[in-house]
């Protein structure tokens, strides 16, 4: 919570360190040095695994809207996904 500076939810299921998250429409989008990408709900859900790299993943971008849907990583394997 902004106001209250205080902590509501931890969202738990990587097995290594987060190096980046986005935020779009009540959805978070964390990459981890795990080579794995969660995408979780407002409520800290998982509502899926995206296991499209085999090292770890530097840097994500969500893009939630009625028009577009679209999520970006960027990995040390050399890949873009």
């Amino acid at each position: 919570d902004v106001e209250s500076a205080t902590v509501n939810k931890i969202f738990k299921g990587h097995n290594a360190i987060i190096n980046s998250i986005s935020y779009s429409s009540g959805f978070i989008l964390s990459a981890s040095s795990d080579g794995l990408a969660k995408l979780w709900n407002s409520k800290g859900a998982e509502v899926t695994t995206i296991k499209d790299h085999s090292l770890r993943i530097n840097h994500c971008n969500l893009s939630l809207s009625k028009n577009i849907k679209s999520a970006a990583m960027a990995s040390d394997d050399g890949t873009v996904s």
